[in-house]
């Protein structure tokens, strides 16, 4: 109920009570962390964020484990870039631009330096297509996929960017309106349906 009333409250007021009421809640917290107006969390205990963190408004992030008697088939992002499936882990320097949505059913993992842009939306859940005979919200059996994500240093997702599972190499750009559905190298400038690289994005990809 408290959360409810403080999730529209403006001002510096309200960003202060929003941070210091989460900051109790999550599994972990750093500092320096402003989460504006209209925010949604689900699952706020599995939800570690780093410091210099911001939150923008209308961001939802939704994370924990699904429950245990769905049936699910799990995809892989190597060992690596392992991340537990529930796990919302979000680092240092971090912008998640207005309406960002993240759901970590599947896992997803963020390094520092991320900015996401307005609308982005990263999901590491969905339900399988190929065995789904009774729609999403039927009675009887559902099925499942987890994708865990990973997503490196200094990568930025542009507008309406959606990454649905893989592994996002350091010092990448996603531009606006792709799909990432496969893996992405580091220093890359991706696009399209599905998102391939299409350049290096910095001459000297030492940049950390």
């Amino acid at each position: 109920m408290f959360a409810s009333l403080i999730r529209n409250m403006g001002g510096a007021l309200g960003r202060r009570l929003r941070y210091y009421y989460y900051r109790g809640r999550m599994k972990s917290c750093g500092v320096n962390i402003r989460i504006d107006e209209g925010v949604f969390f689900e699952g706020v205990r599995s939800i570690s964020l780093g410091s210099n963190v911001w939150i923008d408004k209308h961001c939802v992030l939704i994370a924990g484990r699904i429950n245990q008697d769905a049936l699910v088939s799990s995809k892989s992002v190597g060992q690596n870039d392992e991340v537990k499936s529930g796990d919302m882990l979000i680092g240092n320097n971090v912008h998640l631009g207005i309406s960002t949505v993240i759901q970590a059913h599947g896992g997803v993992k963020i390094g520092n330096h991320f900015t996401s842009g307005p609308g982005s939306k990263i999901y590491s859940f969905s339900n399988d297509v190929r065995k789904s005979k009774a729609g999403t919200h039927g009675e009887g059996d559902k099925y499942y996929v987890l994708s865990p994500i990973v997503i490196h240093d200094n990568v930025w997702l542009g507008m309406n960017t959606s990454v649905f599972g893989g592994v996002i190499g350091k010092n990448s750009f996603i531009m606006p309106n792709s799909y990432v559905i496969e893996s992405i190298e580091s220093n890359s400038i991706a696009k399209g349906s599905p998102a391939v690289k299409i350049s290096n994005r910095f001459e000297d990809d030492t940049i950390s």
